[in-house]
């Protein structure tokens, strides 16, 4: 490839290169024994379908509440109501046992319930009460119950045992862009990071995040700090040993990220 063609792919942004990358691969397959796999997706070319079959029926439950409070014949409904919410569930369920998801709706608020404790009636109108989506801006963190639960999945996911004392400060956002977006704005706006100082970027790392950094806005300089293919995937301790620069302000990471999320 000549210098001003790769001239003009410095130009392109990451998705943008991805793009010419499959078409370049494509181009290859079609006259080679080579296959084309796209390996780099976001999302996998399946779905789970249970979990999807319990959340649309939550859906079909939640609006007979919100008719049970209200059912005005233009269309409108009223906001679900918390007393005896877990008893009319648990009922309706019953009746639409033959329903997709109903076992597993069933069996999903049963089990949160005695695993933590929950008072059935605020955790079932908490579900409910989301899938509706009537107290926009509210909560303005994350869901009461669902932090609890999400929670208890971090504590298995990342940190295994033995489990740390500590606790961890959730905040939900629409994704790891989003987070990232927001860490990094938050720092700035708090004078936290300053243009010019340096940060760690846990590496491999979502590409966009790599130009972050670059950008006008922040413009900081960042360390890469790498999980090597050959350990899989794992930051060494040689890597690790670079954060003890008394420049580096901040380390940031994505768990799951490139490629651990994938292997």
């Amino acid at each position: 490839m000549d210098v001003l063609t790769l001239r003009n792919y410095e130009k392109l942004s990451p998705f943008e290169i991805k793009d010419e990358l499959i078409k370049l691969a494509k181009k290859t397959s079609r006259t080679t024994q080579s296959a084309f796999l796209n390996a780099g997706r976001g999302n996998p070319n399946w779905i789970a379908t249970t979990p999807r079959e319990g959340y649309f029926l939550l859906g079909q439950f939640a609006v007979t509440e919100s008719k049970r409070v209200m059912d005005d014949p233009a269309g409108l409904g009223g906001m679900p109501q918390a007393q005896g919410i877990a008893g009319r569930l648990e009922a309706w369920l019953a009746k639409h046992a033959d329903m997709p998801g109903s076992s597993f709706l069933s069996k999903m608020v049963s089990f949160a319930v005695k695993r933590f404790d929950f008072e059935p009636d605020a955790f079932v109108h908490e579900l409910v009460d989301s899938i509706i989506g009537d107290n926009y801006p509210v909560p303005d963190r994350m869901l009461v119950h669902n932090e609890r639960i999400v929670h208890e999945y971090m504590m298995w996911a990342v940190c295994g045992n033995p489990r740390p004392a500590g606790k961890f400060d959730l905040f939900a956002v629409e994704g790891g862009t989003a987070a990232m977006c927001y860490l990094f704005k938050s720092l700035k706006s708090n004078r936290l990071l300053r243009a010019g100082d340096t940060i760690a970027l846990g590496a491999p790392i979502f590409t966009p995040y790599l130009e972050m950094p670059h950008l006008e806005d922040y413009a900081l300089n960042f360390v890469s700090i790498h999980a090597p293919q050959e350990n899989r995937f794992q930051f060494t301790d040689t890597e690790l040993k670079k954060l003890e620069d008394p420049k580096i302000k901040a380390f940031f990471l994505v768990n799951p990220g490139n490629h651990s999320a994938r292997t």
